[in-house]
């Protein structure tokens, strides 16, 4: 379950290190690492296909967000596969922590099929069972409890999401970039959740009408 907007948290650089190398030594790694190079949303990551990932040698690397899985509710536990949150398709570029974890989990799912021999069942998904086939949501957040307890860090596995956000934004990338990462509808929403995250920029902005003013008195 998504956390409140209220009780949404970014982790420090610290904590993001505990929490990977407890996510590190189990095959959740790669996972948790590209929910925070990507800032996608957990049912996003888990129907995401490699069709759907590039990982030229040269140039950009890309991956596209066009569906999310979902479970049913009360008795129906079934997987259901559905459009984004906005139901829009968006193509996010790659960087070096996002880029390195979907290599590892190639590495790791083509270890899990030899070893599982005929028994793989392979859906084409990223992040699959140890025998193949999708991942159930909750599955992904129990693992995250596991790893929030093992490295004693206190978040939510949609806290990731909320991490990546609010470093880029008090990195000073533009609101307008970072609603198209997170797949928010306009930039407005972005703001309207992330706006804690920008006095930087807010200082930037202030100070810009300064640097006009003097250059106005030198002239």
């Amino acid at each position: 379950m998504r956390a409140p907007r209220s009780q949404a948290r970014a982790l420090d650089e610290n904590e993001a290190a505990r929490f990977f190398a407890a996510a590190d030594a189990t095959r959740w790694g790669p996972f948790f690492r590209l929910a925070l190079g990507s800032a996608m949303r957990r049912g996003e990551i888990l129907a995401l296909r490699w069709d759907d990932v590039m990982l030229p040698e040269v140039g950009q690397a890309t991956l596209t967000v066009r569906r999310a899985f979902v479970e049913g509710k009360g008795k129906d536990s079934r997987i259901v596969e559905k459009g984004t949150k906005t139901d829009r398709v968006r193509t996010i570029p790659l960087g070096a922590l996002a880029i390195e974890a979907l290599r590892s989990q190639w590495a790791t799912q083509a270890q899990e099929g030899r070893d599982a021999g005929g028994h793989y069942s392979d859906t084409g998904h990223v992040f699959q069972t140890p025998l193949g086939g999708p991942v159930a949501p909750f599955l992904a957040t129990e693992a995250f409890r596991s790893m929030r307890a093992r490295s004693k860090v206190r978040a939510t596995l949609h806290d990731l999401r909320h991490t990546a956000a609010t470093w880029m934004l008090a990195a000073g990338v533009d609101v307008a970039s970072v609603a198209r990462v997170l797949g928010h509808a306009t930039p407005t929403t972005t703001l309207s959740i992330y706006a804690h995250a920008m006095p930087a920029a807010e200082s930037r902005a202030v100070a810009s009408i300064d640097e006009r003013l003097a250059l106005a008195k030198r002239a």
